[in-house]
């Protein structure tokens, strides 16, 4: 379902009660450089999301304002490939904390190799732009005999944040909603979650189950957590970037002597699409492999997308619930998972194999767990006889604007 346009631009973007007019325009190379020309097309959606990078069209077209965290450092990434039978003595990931030029070497895809070189204080950006300086960086561990250069850039890494992710029908995802510095290796990591919350949430609103109302937790719950993410990433930064020797030395004895807190945990959900209490309540889920029929696979190739309900226990539960809930439950798709130390095909029940699933919900106390698309965790219940309870209030989350979708869904064509 999906078309892909290459060597297009958005260059404007409207939108009213019911969809999104974007205007683009075709790409053409002239004297070697990238320039907009004369021909468009204009396209109609229902929804747009700007996936367009930190400078993001989509973003400024909507006049949302970043926040900025207060980090700000240039750094020069080289990416090079290493000639036919050379070996690189080098790890496989690194980050060298050394104040005479903090490094970092990490892989740059099969066959690639990627450095990053902290601009000192008292360089200059053209200094790091120059080939024979970018080489005599590199010359301890590679040559131009020993590796063919492939590009290099001056990238200035900060901390940002959109201050809102969703204005009517348009969102925002990836770099467009915010950027990090990269100490944590979270950048992509983040992009890639925020498809997740958006995409169950699109998948609801397509199908009728929901209006518009339930994008707005996308900001409530991605936001509070890319923040705690930055947060983590810039505290790394500033282990990572300490070019003066002292600094550096002090730095060094602290972590040396075990004086240096560890970074809080990763961030889960605080808001949005949850109850308002109750154990594993905006927890990460785990994943692991299940079995049945003797065929052991990965959780979610079996059971697939949409949310999860998680039983411990061979007692099915739909027969603790009303025709009202298992129609939600149907008309949902809520996929029921009953999950045991032993595999039972006659019955539906999977085997855990790795024992995580049982483990995690015995260890908070749970009989049964509602898992969202995304797999947080929406919510549990210590005793089976309660879930009815819970699965009135998803319902009544998901169903409070639904019910209007259902009767006035006035288009059901997206055009991405």
């Amino acid at each position: 379902n999906v078309q892909v346009h290459q060597g297009w631009e958005a260059t404007a973007l409207k939108q009213d009660n019911h969809g999104c007019d974007m205007v683009l325009n075709r790409v053409i190379r002239q004297d070697g450089k990238f320039l907009l020309g004369e021909e468009q097309q204009s396209v109609r959606a229902r929804y747009v999301i700007g996936a367009d990078g930190a400078n993001s069209f989509v973003r400024q077209s909507l006049g949302i304002e970043w926040q900025d965290l207060g980090f700000q450092e240039d750094w020069l990434v080289v990416d090079l490939q290493p000639k036919p039978g050379v070996p690189l003595d080098v790890p496989d990931i690194g980050q060298w904390c050394n104040p005479e030029r903090p490094t970092t070497m990490v892989p740059g895809g099969p066959g690639y190799r990627r450095w990053e070189f902290m601009r000192l204080p008292h360089e200059a950006i053209e200094d790091l732009q120059d080939t024979d300086k970018v080489w005599s960086l590199l010359s301890r561990w590679v040559t131009p005999d020993t590796a063919t250069l492939v590009r290099h850039a001056v990238y200035q890494f900060r901390s940002r944040i959109a201050s809102n992710w969703h204005s009517g029908r348009v969102m925002l995802a990836g770099d467009a909603a915010h950027v990090m510095p990269p100490f944590m290796g979270q950048g992509m990591c983040s992009g890639i979650r925020d498809a997740w919350n958006l995409s169950w949430r699109l998948d609801l609103l397509m199908r009728g189950l929901a209006d518009e109302t339930l994008l707005d937790g996308y900001t409530l719950e991605r936001k509070p957590q890319i923040r705690a993410v930055i947060e983590a990433s810039m505290a790394m930064g500033k282990v990572v970037c300490v070019s003066d020797p002292v600094e550096a030395a002090e730095r060094d004895a602290a972590y040396l002597s075990g004086n240096v807190a560890p970074l809080p945990p990763f961030p889960g959900l605080t808001d949005g699409l949850l109850p308002k209490a109750g154990p594993l309540r905006g927890t990460l889920g785990v994943h692991g492999s299940i079995e049945i029929g003797g065929k052991v696979s990965r959780y979610d190739d079996v059971i697939g997308r949409g949310f999860h309900l998680l039983v411990s226990g061979e007692l099915d539960p739909l027969v603790l619930l009303s025709s009202e809930q298992s129609r939600f439950i149907s008309d949902y798709d809520l996929k029921v998972v009953r999950l045991a130390q032993t595999a039972d095909s006659s019955k539906g029940i999977y085997r855990d194999v790795s024992g995580k699933y049982l483990r995690f919900m015995a260890e908070a106390g749970l009989e049964a767990l509602i898992v969202r698309p995304d797999y947080y965790c929406y919510g549990g219940v210590a005793a089976l006889s309660a879930l009815p309870k819970l699965i009135d209030t998803l319902r009544d989350q998901l169903q409070s604007s639904g019910q209007q979708t259902r009767t006035n869904n006035d288009t059901k064509t997206c055009h991405a």
